[in-house]
């Protein structure tokens, strides 16, 4: 490829061509420029051909008055570095701007500037057309004798090129022969290769729009603004662009259309759009569309807003039928680009409450224990996931509490009646919770306060995006469910435990399992307690703690929703971490779940104090219970730590105190059944897979595949993209290798390309090859 710079360099230096046998090689080139039409370009140039400048004085660019350009042809000045200098077949090329060749042609009556040139014409050749007249770039691009272009030959065309030479310059001639016949708007595109951008920077911040642009390059932008898209930047104002790309219309659609693909790029335009909205107050004026504007999509969030709050007044069914109306309304908006810029808020927590209204259809509460667990685990944890979803959806004051009023209507009532379903089968069937943990060599015990059934689905889903195998089941936590009971009914324990005091599991002399006493019991049972940064020996079993879920809950209530995602990444860290360090499985395990109230929970009558072991003994969902006590009328369960301890839960989702957003200990699906997530390495990714090595067997190879996965194949092609020129194949990859055969001899030493493909028919690797292996 040739640069166009290049070409007229090429075209300069041709005119030194002489007969060796009869003339004398010129002393220069002459290039004559009446109109300096090319002299913004010289730079370009000079780095292409020995040019040098009449003009003031100024050496270090080759520019400098006659005598000086005089002294230079004789050799007496050096060159500056990084310019083109003569050799044997070009002499030096002087540049004349403003001047004609008629100026020089009378030594005596030519200006004085140009007379210790004059003499220099009968010895130098000049640059020029066959008729005499100086090259202007319409005609050198447009003249066979040039670069030989299909150049349109009208005003505004030339205009345009002059303007729009410099970055011409730097394209490649053939490429410029191939887009076919060249005019003023072509020109102009290829000055302003993406248009629809520059628009968008220039509504967006117009003065850093143009103090981008060298002035050619801004004035082609205007002119082509103005053909293109009816607005002049050097008149019109932004607003006048962000009215027009409301509308849509014409080339507007694509302006609009890259500007949803990427609006952070363009963080003023919302406010423009804003500025220029139509008045759609007239009679029989429609807005086609509302969605161009940011004021429309807050004006529907504050009417959202509002049908929200108005549902605190209604029963769930009735709150369920409006959240469904509300969703078809303005669900639309989650598609608009002001949702993607989080200008939509309500309207995404909308989804997530609509679906709630749709999974409460089909909950079933009944059940034994394990029924009711089975269920919670497979499918009703998504009602608290999506109510998760729904809270964190909103991050404002007043958009939290209306989302909080209508979720607490319609999911409040869910988590009150699960809660006593599972309390009359934790009653009448027995709860059953188990204690201990086996677990092989190899390993590692990753603990996680506070993980409910719902943050592990989440948890399990973040792994397995990792490419990790993440099976996930449950378990009855220990009751009641707070850490100093559950947390020693998950731990690989080989020793004797019972009860402690308190709510505590406890060694054999009754210490609490807490601190120095549940690290003594690790080390007694063979497993390695590991710090959150160490990896120890993955021969053996680790137990390890990671997460601070629960301390964020009974610290700051909702906002915990704001955490849940960091949390987990900071778990799936150490899980990939251990991995790596060579543990051949871990296993993620918590001590219980939570209730979380949109609002807060029914307050109950607490146990009487002396009805309890003491106020040490309360917490806001559960309470043990005295010796002497037999009759209490709240859901009563064995201790899981001793079977003569009975412990009393606060009635299904209430609490024994007064305005608990966040808070666990009682018996509930969401306090009681936690996960257990258990992880291993994973297959290879598609993209990890790569072509090792390939042998040739006669007309037959054999492709060796490094870190191989399912659905990998194989296939030889004569061009890499074009699957119509398969050769051989597709082969399915086994065991690491695919043999494919070539039955064409016409093939045979010809190059074709190995491509390794995964189940979607995406390139993943190639390598090329000659069919036979000996070329």
């Amino acid at each position: 490829m040739t640069k166009l710079r290049a070409t007229i360099a090429a075209s300069i230096r041709a005119s030194a061509r002489h007969d060796s046998n009869g003339q004398v090689a010129p002393a220069a080139i002459l290039w004559a420029d009446p109109d300096r039409v090319w002299e913004h370009v010289i730079p370009q140039l000079q780095e292409a051909a020995p040019i040098c400048c009449l003009g003031p004085w100024k050496p270090e660019a080759l520019q400098g008055p006659a005598i000086w350009i005089r002294t230079l042809l004789a050799g007496g000045i050096n060159v500056p570095a990084g310019y083109a200098t003569p050799d044997a077949k070009t002499p030096w090329i002087v540049y004349m701007p403003g001047w004609s060749r008629a100026d020089v042609r009378g030594i005596e009556t030519a200006p004085k500037e140009l007379q210790p040139l004059a003499e220099l014409q009968y010895r130098a050749q000049w640059w020029q057309q066959q008729n005499g007249h100086p090259w202007t770039p319409l005609s050198f691009l447009g003249s066979p004798a040039g670069a030989g272009l299909a150049i349109a030959k009208d005003a505004a065309t030339s205009n345009v090129l002059v303007d729009g030479l410099s970055e011409l310059l730097t394209q490649n001639t053939e490429d410029l022969n191939a887009l076919g016949r060249i005019d003023a708007g072509r020109i102009q595109q290829l000055l302003m290769p993406d248009d629809v951008a520059g628009v968008l920077r220039w509504i967006d911040d117009p003065e850093s729009a143009k103090g981008s642009m060298d002035p050619s390059r801004w004035k082609a932008f205007c002119g082509l603004t103005s053909s293109q898209y009816s607005i002049d930047p050097r008149k019109d104002t932004p607003l006048t662009g962000a009215a027009l790309l409301g509308r849509r219309s014409g080339n507007w659609a694509n302006v609009w259309a890259r500007f949803v693909d990427n609006p952070t790029k363009y963080p003023n335009i919302p406010a423009v759009l804003n500025q220029a909205k139509p008045d759609t107050g007239a009679l029989f004026e429609i807005d086609e569309h509302p969605d161009s504007w940011p004021s429309s999509n807050a004006e529907a969030e504050n009417d959202l807003r509002k049908m929200l709050n108005s549902t605190e007044s209604m029963t769930a069914d009735e709150a369920s039928a409006r959240l469904l109306l509300l969703d078809r309304e303005h669900g639309p908006r989650r598609d608009w680009v002001w949702s993607v810029l989080g200008m939509s808020p309500l309207a995404r927590a909308l989804k997530y409450l609509a679906d709630i209204v749709q999974r409460l259809k089909s909950s079933q509460g009944a059940g034994t224990v394990e029924e009711q667990a089975l269920a919670y685990l497979t499918s009703s944890w998504r009602i608290d996931d999506q109510a998760l979803r729904a809270l964190a959806a909103v991050t404002t004051l007043a958009d939290r509490q209306a989302v909080g009023t209508a979720l607490g209507v319609i999911y409040e009532p869910w988590l009150e009646s699960t809660a006593t379903a599972f309390q009359y089968a934790c009653t009448t069937g027995g709860y059953g919770a188990k204690t201990g943990l086996d677990i092989a060599n190899g390993t590692c015990v990753v603990f996680v306060d506070g993980l409910r059934m719902d943050v592990g689905h989440r948890l399990r889903a973040v792994l397995a995006s990792n490419n990790l195998i993440a099976d996930i089941d449950y378990r009855l936590s220990g009751f009641p469910t707070v850490t100093p009971t559950g947390k020693p009914a998950v731990a690989p324990f080989n020793v004797p435990l019972g009860p402690g005091p308190g709510f505590a599991a406890g060694s054999e002399n009754g210490s609490g399992m807490e601190g120095a006493v549940f690290s003594k019991a690790l080390d007694f049972s063979g497993v390695q307690k590991l710090t959150s940064s160490a990896f120890g020996n993955p021969s053996g079993k680790a137990w390890t703690e990671i997460g601070d879920l629960d301390s964020s809950g009974h610290s700051h209530g909702h906002k915990l929703v704001d955490r849940i995602d960091g949390e987990l990444s900071l778990v799936v860290d150490r899980v990939l971490s251990l991995l790596e360090a060579g543990w051949s499985r871990v296993v993620i395990v918590t001590d219980h779940g939570w209730l979380l109230a949109p609002r807060t929970l029914r307050k109950v009558t607490p146990v009487p104090l002396h009805l309890t072991e003491g106020e040490k003994c309360r917490k806001d969902r559960v309470a043990r219970l005295s010796g002497s006590t037999t009759n209490v009328s709240y859901p009563t369960v064995p201790w899981t730590w001793d079977s003569s301890v009975f412990m009393t839960t606060a009635p299904g989702a209430a609490s024994f105190e007064a305005g608990v957003v966040y808070t666990h200990g009682g018996l509930s699906l969401h306090e009681s059944v936690t996960p257990v997530i258990t992880i291993g390495r994973g297959a290879p990714s598609p993209l990890e897979a790569k072509i090792e090595g390939f042998k040739w067997q006669g007309m037959r190879c054999r492709v060796d595949i490094a870190h191989a996965s399912e659905g990998l194949l194989v296939e030889l092609r004569g061009a890499p993209g074009d699957s119509a020129s398969c050769v051989a194949g597709p082969k399915p990859v086994t065991d690491g290798e695919a043999k494919v055969l070539v039955k064409d001899d016409d093939w045979l030493e010809k190059s074709v390309y190995i491509v390794l493909l995964d189940a979607s028919g995406k390139i993943v690797h190639q390598v090329m090859t000659a069919v036979g292996g000996n070329a």
